[in-house]
C-alpha cells in the first residue's frame, strides 16, 4: 500500500529551468531603473522560491525601499512581454514531463505550489502542455507565499490528504520551510537554486540529485 498519494511540486528551478528569464528580466528591470546589476549570479538568483516583492531585495541587496513596487512593476512587465518566448527562455528540466506523466499514470495526485504569479505560470502550464496532470495549483493570487506553508494546507484540505500522505519536491530552502511547517513529507532537489547542503540545513527529509531519481524515490518513501 502507498504510503504517499499526493506529490506536490515547487515550479521554478524544480521542474522549469527559468534561470534565463529571471536574470533577463532582472536585467531589464535594473536598466529601467539605473540600478546595478552587476552581482554574480548566485546573488541575483538567490531570492528564488520567494514572492517577488521579497525575492528583489535579496537579489540586489542595495535597491533602496521605495524601489522595490516600482521594480518589481517593471520586472513583471518585462516578464509579461518575454513569456511567449517560455519554450526557449523556461524549457522543462530534461525528464521533468516523463516523472511528470509516470508518477500520473501510478495513481499519485499531482499539485503546484509556486512562488510564480498565476500570469506567469499559466503561460508555463500552457506552452508546456503540463496543466492537464494537476489536480490543484497554488501561486501567491491565493495566499501567502512560501515559506507560510498555508497553500500547501489548503491544497491538502481540498484534496482531502493528510501531511503524512503528501510530499513537497522543491529547489530550494522556502520549499522545505514551508514543507516542514505543514508537517509533509519533504524532497530536496539538487539542480535548482539552492545547495543540497543548504537544503538539509533546513531539515529536508530526503535529497537527490537527478530527475530520474523522483520516481523511485517516491516509490520507495
Amino acid at each position: 500500500m502507498q504510503k504517499l498519494k499526493f506529490i506536490t511540486f515547487d515550479v521554478d528551478g524544480t521542474i522549469l529551468d527559468s534561470q534565463n528569464m529571471i536574470i533577463k528580466c532582472l536585467q531589464m528591470a535594473c536598466g529601467d531603473m539605473g540600478i546595478d546589476c552587476s552581482a554574480p549570479r548566485h546573488q541575483l538568483l538567490s531570492g528564488v522560491g520567494l514572492p517577488l516583492i521579497q525575492a528583489v531585495p535579496k537579489a540586489l541587496p542595495h535597491i533602496k525601499q521605495e524601489q522595490i513596487g516600482p521594480f518589481v512593476e517593471r520586472f513583471r512587465a518585462h516578464y509579461e512581454v518575454l513569456k511567449e518566448q517560455v519554450l526557449e527562455l523556461q524549457p522543462l528540466f530534461p525528464g521533468a514531463l516523463e516523472m511528470l506523466e509516470t508518477l500520473k499514470v501510478k495513481g499519485y495526485a499531482l499539485g503546484i505550489f509556486t512562488s510564480k504569479m498565476k500570469a506567469g505560470l499559466d503561460s508555463v502550464l500552457d506552452s508546456h502542455n503540463i496543466r492537464r496532470l494537476f489536480s490543484t495549483i497554488k501561486t501567491p493570487d491565493n495566499g501567502p507565499g512560501k515559506p507560510d506553508p498555508f497553500l500547501l494546507n489548503q491544497s491538502m484540505a481540498e484534496l482531502n490528504f493528510t501531511p503524512a500522505q503528501t510530499l513537497f519536491v522543491g529547489d530550494s530552502t522556502y520549499d522545505i520551510l514551508a514543507g516542514r511547517a505543514a508537517n509533509a513529507n519533504t524532497l530536496g532537489v539538487s539542480w535548482g537554486y539552492h545547495t543540497a547542503a543548504q537544503l538539509q540545513e533546513v531539515g529536508a527529509h530526503k535529497i537527490i540529485d537527478r530527475m530520474q531519481d523522483i520516481v523511485p524515490t517516491v516509490e520507495n518513501w
